[in-house]
């Protein structure tokens, strides 16, 4: 979804209401409507002085779930958490009673956002540019994407025994099995609010965890 956010973005500066209503839209993939809506939160963060304008959107998206409960074509429990997450992003507090009404209804995907007493200390803690994007411009995104596709091969290049360090403690490997002396490395733990190591930018729970 990456390739969309710069176009997004410059949409999202002139035409909110367009991307509120693709948000409404029924049966729509979550992954492609999940983007409009980390696009509209890093305004907030580029340009504070919009920010109650980002407030009214997200309050109207919101009420417009609610009032949509029982529409299974409308109501996905994975949208609503990303978008809830993006909330955190920029520590929308106005947003907290509309928030714990979603919470309420039962249609928030817990497993991406959190519980709703986590979410709500989110909202309280001090802001901060954590969750600050680079608006790329098209040099940049291309210089980008080429940076992630040799990434890539390298990775489809790496053979068995590159995971295989004699200078490697055995703390670092586990059994394949329970058979001794078969070995692989094991990989890093990565927490769900950790950036995601893929260089999105974004939470590990709010990209590639949903993608295992």
């Amino acid at each position: 979804m990456d390739s969309f956010f710069e176009p997004l973005y410059k949409i999202a500066n002139n035409d909110l209401n367009t991307l509120k209503l693709f948000l409404f839209k029924p049966n729509i993939y979550t992954f492609g409507r999940c983007v409009i809506s980390a696009v509209v939160s890093q305004i907030t963060l580029h340009q504070p002085e919009r920010r109650d304008e980002v407030i009214s959107w997200y309050k109207e998206v919101i009420n417009y779930f609610l009032e949509n409960i029982n529409d299974e074509n409308i109501i996905d429990s994975d949208i609503i958490a990303f978008i809830i997450c993006d909330i955190a992003d920029f520590y929308g507090r106005e947003l907290k009673n509309e928030i714990i009404n979603l919470y309420k209804a039962d249609v928030v995907s817990q497993t991406i956002c959190g519980s709703k007493n986590d979410l709500v200390k989110d909202l309280l803690l001090p802001a901060d540019d954590f969750h600050k994007r680079k608006i790329m411009d098209i040099h940049e995104r291309y210089n980008y994407f080429q940076r992630t596709i040799a990434r890539n091969n390298n990775r489809e290049d790496e053979t068995d025994d590159d995971y295989l360090e004699e200078d490697e403690p055995y703390a670092d490997y586990e059994l394949i099995n329970e058979t001794p002396f078969v070995l692989v490395k094991s990989p890093p733990k990565i927490g769900r609010n950790d950036p995601c190591p893929c260089g999105s930018g974004k939470k590990y729970k709010k990209c590639c965890l949903n993608k295992e």
